[in-house]
């Protein structure tokens, strides 16, 4: 009687895993139908256009917003080192300056290379001039000095430098045909190049070039909400 009980169970399981996956499929192949009266080729387009306007932004982004520094540059880390490594040495087993400097000189030059575009290295305005550096990223070397203006020459160049530019104004045209508009910087020129390369501007073109025309109805002869709505095939009956 149990085994009888098994068996029938088992069934009852098959059949209800069978009936779901029938009902899952068919909400599947429901949901995947496109929808009466939208053209996909619409959706392609606006997802292009998305894309480049996205590609657009992050270009402005980057011509505005640089990287930050490195703490250890701005609050003079290869100082603090060289501090720790005389005073601390003076008190302990002696001065440890020679035996700490490979580890941190080595370290350093190699760290520092990742702010070599940073808002304290020398870098490029949106006219093209070239700022000073006002964070030292060549102090490597362990030094024996509290000294330390980081912070406070960074800070200067931050309130002082004002609104930035290098950020022209792309219109439609300008993506679809992938022209940079005149005024742009460096990094913003650097990345529009890289969008065009990628294709962008020219996929948002075929996506909007390839939509069919629009047909639109003469309006002008209707006198009255109903003539405009016959006129554009609104099935709203007989007008007075």
């Amino acid at each position: 009687m149990i085994q009888k009980i098994k068996n029938n169970s088992g069934r009852l399981v098959l059949s209800v895993l069978f009936v779901t996956g029938l009902t899952f499929a068919s909400y599947g192949a429901a949901y995947a139908d496109p929808v009466a009266g939208c053209n996909p080729q619409v959706l392609d387009a606006m997802q292009k256009k998305a894309q480049a306007q996205v590609a657009l932004d992050v270009s402005s982004t980057e011509q505005i917003i640089n990287k930050p520094d490195s703490v250890l540059a701005t609050t003079c880390f290869s100082n603090a080192a060289g501090v720790s490594a005389k005073k601390g040495g003076d008190i302990f087993s002696g001065d440890f300056t020679a035996g700490l400097t490979p580890i941190i000189t080595d370290s350093l030059n190699m760290f520092y290379k990742q702010f070599s575009n940073s808002e304290g290295s020398k870098l490029k305005d949106f006219t093209g001039a070239i700022l000073p550096s006002v964070v030292d990223y060549t102090a490597t070397a362990l030094n024996d000095s509290p000294d330390c203006d980081g912070v406070s020459k960074l800070w200067d160049r931050v309130k002082d430098e004002g609104i930035k530019g290098g950020v022209p104004w792309a219109t439609f045209d300008d993506l679809l045909n992938g022209t940079m508009p005149t005024g742009g910087g460096d990094t913003f020129k650097a990345n529009w190049d890289q969008i065009k390369s990628d294709n962008v501007f020219a996929d948002l073109k075929a996506a909007y070039t390839s939509l069919p025309a629009a047909s639109i109805p003469a309006f002008s002869p209707g006198q009255t909400a109903c003539q405009v709505l016959v006129a554009a095939g609104v099935p709203v009956g007989p007008c007075p």
